[in-house]
């Protein structure tokens, strides 16, 4: 599994350029977004950032998101993994309740033990 928001590209614009903003809109994957988004969600409800070993993998078909996390030990040797799935529109809340389902499971025991 990858770590959040592998493969996904990203492009960074002053919040008031709207006219940069606006041409970029063409550019935007809603998919892609809201996996990104259901990914980032789970990372920040774990406290985690890019020297964790948390992975996760969003899909949206047909209106529906799936995110599959994981969860590891810094030895590699313990791991917790879980899926969810909902209305992609509700991403950071599916990446929340994701989150909240691999912390129940020991996420946060294997993340302190590193």
């Amino acid at each position: 599994m990858p770590a959040v928001g592998q493969g996904a590209l990203a492009i960074e614009a002053r919040a008031d350029d709207h006219q940069i903003l606006k041409l970029l809109q063409s550019l935007d994957d809603r998919a892609t977004r809201l996996c990104c988004t259901a990914e980032r969600a789970l990372l920040r409800e774990l406290g985690g950032g890019c020297q964790l070993p948390i992975a996760a993998h969003g899909t949206s078909t047909g209106g529906r998101l799936r995110l599959d996390g994981m969860v590891a030990s810094p030895s590699g040797d313990q791991l917790v993994r879980d899926t969810i799935d909902g209305d992609a529109d509700d991403a950071e809340r599916i990446g929340a309740l994701l989150a909240d389902r691999l912390i129940e499971r020991g996420a946060r025991e294997l993340l302190s033990n590193g």
